[in-house]
């Protein structure tokens, strides 16, 4: 299937991450997918996204629509032609836009549910909750700025947050009903 091509704007990106015990993780994931480890943790997490001005790339920037999304992640590795390559298995994403929950899996890689969200964005504070509307999950997340990275268990500093999250920048999702993968940045692990 030819996908058409789309432009947008990320408006605002949270990323709330934890550790997770890697025997869990690794039960969410399938072959050949693991959980990438950094001090003996599996990390998981949710990007809380403004997608704004998406529309077809020969559109206009003014018809462009805005939305809240949410994309539950686990930081992975495989194993590749040259070696261990990295990412995030993006299990499921959720959406405030039926547009978003009807293209996601048809125009765009990722399946889309359905889900209410509630944001407000202060100077000092950034507030995203959401409930999916079939009742499996609920965020509530307030973040406020801070001029440096305190009490993380995983990482010593935001330079290495940063480059953890950078090399693993490559998303992979699977799609229904059939067990295929798909990405819009990476290629698909062997043997899938």
């Amino acid at each position: 299937m030819i996908r058409p091509r789309l432009s947008s704007v990320i408006e605002r990106r949270l990323l709330v991450n934890y550790r997770v015990d890697p025997y869990v993780a690794a039960a969410l994931l399938p072959a050949p997918l693991r959980p990438q480890l950094i001090r003996g943790r599996a990390v998981a997490g949710i990007c809380l996204l403004r997608i704004g001005g998406v529309r077809p790339g020969w559109a206009p920037a003014a018809t462009g629509l805005t939305s809240e999304n949410a994309a539950h992640r686990i930081s992975v590795e495989w194993d590749g032609p040259d070696g261990v390559e990295r990412g995030v298995y993006i299990p499921r994403r959720d959406t405030a836009s039926r547009l978003n929950a009807f293209a996601g899996g048809r125009i765009y890689p990722g399946e889309h549910g359905r889900a209410d969200f509630t944001v407000r964005e202060d100077p000092d504070a950034v507030r995203v909750a959401f409930a999916t509307r079939d009742g499996e999950v609920e965020v509530d997340a307030t973040v406020e700025p801070a001029e440096e990275l305190h009490g993380s268990g995983l990482f010593t500093d935001l330079a290495e947050a940063s480059e953890f999250f950078r090399r693993g920048s490559r998303g992979l999702s699977p799609t229904r009903p059939a067990p295929t993968w798909t990405s819009s940045n990476c290629p698909r692990p062997p043997g899938r």
